[in-house]
Order: C-alpha cells, then structure tokens, then sequence
C-alpha cells in the first residue's frame, strides 16, 4: 500500500460496533484538503488536493481466480482494461427481479459481463457484476417531485440469499427476516454504498463456486487548477488502480498502483 493514500481496505470492509462485518459492493469517497483559515473552501485560484477512490465487487467462477487476478494485475486500469458496470436503471423497483418485464429484458443476462484489453481486445474473463442502480425521476407533472436512487444486489445475490424486500426501499432481508444487504446512502441519507453480510457472502460464494474481485480506481486532483496541460514542469496527473480478493483466511488483500498521465 502507498503510505500518503488512503488504505482501500477500508473502502471494502465495515465493522459494526456490535462485531458484525460487512463487505462493500459498490464504494466510492473523496478525501479534501483541510482549507486556509480566511480562505472560501472553493475561491477561484485557491490550489487545494483531493484524493478520490471507488470500487466495485465482480464476480467470476472458482476456476477463473487467478487467470482474472494475473491478467489485471499491475495493469492500468482507467484506460487499460474495459471494466464490467451497470447501465440499466430501468423498471419500477420491485419489478426486479420476478416480473416479465425483467425477465424479458434478462435473456442474455443484465449483470453477465466480459472484460477485454482495451488496447488489443483479447479477451479477459467472464465476470458478474454485483450491484445495479434503480432510478426513479421526478416527473413533469408533479406526481413525483423529486427523483429517487438507490443501488440494489444483483439477481445472483438476490436470488442465491434468498432475498426479499424490506419495507423501506434500499433494504433487502434474509429468510429470517434479518437485514442482509442494504444501500448506506438510503438509510444513513448519505452517499450511496452498497453493503452485504460478509457471512453469508462467504455461504453464498463457497455454495455457487465463486470467487469475489474488487476493482479499485483512484486519482489525485488540484482542485482550482482548470487546465493541467497549460501549466509548465507540472507533474502529470496521478491515478491509481489495482485489485483486491479474498484470502484463505477471508481477509480482504490486494495492492494499488500509482501511474501518471496528463489529461
């Protein structure tokens, strides 16, 4: 891990005061500059720095672990590698994920995934992805007045935990009736992350013969400066990328690699 960013772990993996874990599907905050005492936080001219990280867990199959490992490993991954996401928001939520609506638009599988090298298109692995968006938008005439957003786990996860809905929206229970996965963002009204029980995850993957991926992107920001390129001896943008799994042990490792590149 590189000493001056923040230790992407942390993005991956929450612990509850009462000992409960949970591993994060989707994930993403930003780190600011503490301002100078007098100074606006976003005066024009006024350098800041700011570091951003996000991350996404896929899915691959038990036996396709450490080819997907090896073949993203030490790669750049903002421009390398074409990286599985979700780009399908529609239906009213709790369509999702019975209804012949889905289902018709699920024949070839929303969250199955292939990744590719960018550069020579040669083919990767099979992946899935584990989180989807729901959007629901203000309408225009005033029967909604605001949109709604929330992530949701992916018809693997819904179906293979035998999840159900809860009663507030972004919350989704185990047979037991015991909250297993849920959007931080809807329940804390804050930025939207997915979590899920890191038990059951472990059930889920052991059951299915999967393995679990988290992809991680970060980069480096000057915040005020508009125009990188018309800056002379400026150092080149940095970004960031790398891998993370699950050991033998269930402890989340991986590494993050620095790169430069000017915009």
């Amino acid at each position: 891990m590189i000493i001056d960013l923040p230790d992407p772990v942390s993005l991956i993996q929450k612990l509850e005061e009462y000992g409960t874990t949970w591993l994060t599907l989707n994930n993403s905050r930003s780190w600011d500059e503490p301002k100078d005492i007098g100074k606006e936080k976003y005066e024009y001219k006024l350098l800041k720095h700011d570091v951003y990280l996000a991350t996404d867990a896929i899915l691959v199959k038990q036996q396709d672990k450490e080819k997907a490992i090896q073949s993203l490993h030490g790669r750049v991954l903002w421009d390398g590698v074409e990286l599985p996401t979700d780009d399908w928001q529609y239906l009213v939520n709790r369509e999702k994920y019975w209804s012949p609506a889905y289902k018709h638009y699920d024949i070839e599988g929303l969250t199955k995934r292939e990744i590719y090298d960018k550069k020579t298109n040669r083919f990767i692995t099979h992946t899935e992805i584990t989180t989807i968006g729901y959007l629901w938008e203000a309408e225009e005439d005033h029967s909604k007045e605001t949109s709604f957003y929330c992530l949701m786990p992916s018809k693997q996860l819904f179906d293979g935990l035998k999840m159900q809905y809860a009663d507030e929206e972004g919350i989704f229970l185990n047979e037991e009736g015991k909250v297993i996965c849920f959007d931080a963002g809807v329940v804390k009204k804050s930025k939207n992350y997915l979590l899920i029980r890191k038990p059951a995850l472990l059930d889920y993957l052991k059951t299915h013969h999967k393995k679990i991926l988290w992809y991680v992107l970060g980069e480096k920001n000057i915040i005020g400066l508009h125009n990188y390129n018309n800056v002379p001896n400026l150092p080149m943008w940095p970004v960031m990328s790398g891998t993370y799994t699950l050991n033998e042990e269930d402890k989340v490792v991986g590494c993050i690699r620095t790169s430069h590149k000017r915009w």
